[in-house]
């Protein structure tokens, strides 16, 4: 038996192998190599702030239950958002509009307003992220004496595209 392995393609020509991308002709324009890939950033709490007696949820990964990362895809970016966190005091029931808890950098601002509605507990609380970046939460609807109880874990999960 041979030690020579020689490939051939459906018409029988044999395929010659190639080591290195110079070698390869016709080769199309604008092709990504591996160490060209999008990569997925770390997470990180650089430009994070907290507001009206918001806190970042500190009893899990080393400090950064708040804190968002960025997958950086050339024309586009994904953003992953995820916000652990307890205010200070109660929120209370039947608000009309939010107030602002944490601001993220400008640098991931979505191109539109993202939105979510959060279980919490036996309430629901809508979390906004406003194009400025800021994050409010409030209790739509409530009865005015229901209340979030303060230092109650608050927590979302986001990820949108932005152009920016």
């Amino acid at each position: 038996m041979s030690e020579n392995v020689i490939l051939q393609d459906k018409n029988g020509d044999t395929i010659l192998p190639a080591t290195s991308w110079s070698n390869i002709q016709d080769k199309p324009s604008g092709l990504v190599t591996s160490g060209m890939l999008p990569q997925l950033g770390a997470w990180t709490q650089e430009g994070v702030t907290f507001e009206n007696g918001a806190y970042d949820w500190d009893h899990a990964n080393n400090a950064l239950n708040t804190a968002y990362r960025i997958a950086d895809m050339g024309s586009f970016k994904i953003v992953e958002i995820r916000a652990i966190f307890a205010v200070n005091h109660d929120i209370q029931g039947g608000s009309t509009s939010d107030q602002v808890n944490i601001r993220f950098p400008k640098e991931i601002q979505p191109d539109g307003d993202e939105e979510q509605w959060v279980s919490a507990g036996a309430y629901l609380m809508y979390c906004h992220i406003h194009p400025d970046m800021s994050v409010g939460v409030f209790c739509p609807n409530w009865d005015p004496e229901q209340k979030y109880t303060a230092n109650s874990l608050l927590s979302f999960h986001i990820m949108y595209f932005t152009t920016l």
